[in-house]
C-alpha cells in the first residue's frame, strides 16, 4: 500500500468525523449546498421551503421587503462567476456565497474552502433580462458586482446587510 493512500485514509477518517459535527449542527449531511443553505438561513432570515415538491426554491424571506419572496441559495468555494440556474419561474432570487475570485482554469492543485468573500442577491429577472440560461452558466462580473451585497453593496443591490449580518458573514470570511 502507497504512503498516499494511507496517509489520505487517516484524513478521510478525521475529514469524516468533522462531516459528522457539522452535520450535528445543521442536521442534514455536511454537504457544501446544505452548509451554505444553514448559513444563509441563519444571516438572511430565510425559512426552510414549504415543500419540497418545489423545484429550485430553498426557503423564502421572512423579513424586511424581501418578506415572502423566494430564494435559492448557493455556495460555491470561489467565485469563477459559474452559477447552476434553475429553469426560471422557479424563484424570485438567488442568493449566491462565494469563495474568492477565481479565474477559469484546471482545478489541479487548488483547493475549495467553506469561506465567504462574496454574497450577491440577485433578482431572478436580472439573470433572465442579462440573457444568462438556466444550467451552469457564467454571469458576468459586472452583473454580479451589480448585485453585490458583501463586502460592499453593487450599484443595484437589493438589500443591505445590517452589521449583524455582517459579523456573521465575517466568521467564514478567513
Amino acid at each position: 500500500m502507497s504512503s498516499e493512500l494511507t496517509e489520505l485514509a487517516r484524513l478521510v477518517m478525521i475529514r469524516d468525523a468533522v462531516d459528522d459535527a457539522i452535520a450535528e449542527v445543521i442536521n442534514r449531511p455536511a454537504e457544501r449546498s446544505h452548509v451554505g443553505e444553514f448559513i444563509a438561513r441563519r444571516v438572511f432570515g430565510i425559512t426552510e421551503p414549504r415543500s419540497a415538491t418545489r423545484k429550485g426554491s430553498d426557503g423564502e424571506f421572512t423579513r424586511g421587503r424581501l418578506k415572502g419572496c423566494t430564494v435559492n441559495i448557493k455556495f460555491y468555494g470561489k467565485d469563477d462567476g459559474v452559477w447552476d440556474i434553475r429553469p426560471y419561474g422557479s424563484v424570485d432570487y438567488y442568493l449566491v456565497l462565494t469563495g474568492a475570485k477565481s479565474g477559469a482554469g484546471s482545478s489541479r492543485g487548488t483547493t475549495r474552502p467553506l469561506v465567504i468573500k462574496h454574497v450577491f442577491l440577485m433578482p431572478e429577472n436580472a439573470l433572465k433580462d442579462a440573457g444568462v440560461k438556466p444550467g451552469s452558466q457564467s454571469v458576468k462580473q459586472g452583473l454580479r458586482r451589480d448585485y453585490q451585497i458583501y463586502p460592499s453593496s453593487g450599484a443595484k443591490a437589493v438589500m443591505t446587510i445590517t452589521k449583524k449580518q455582517r459579523e456573521m458573514i465575517e466568521r467564514f470570511a478567513r
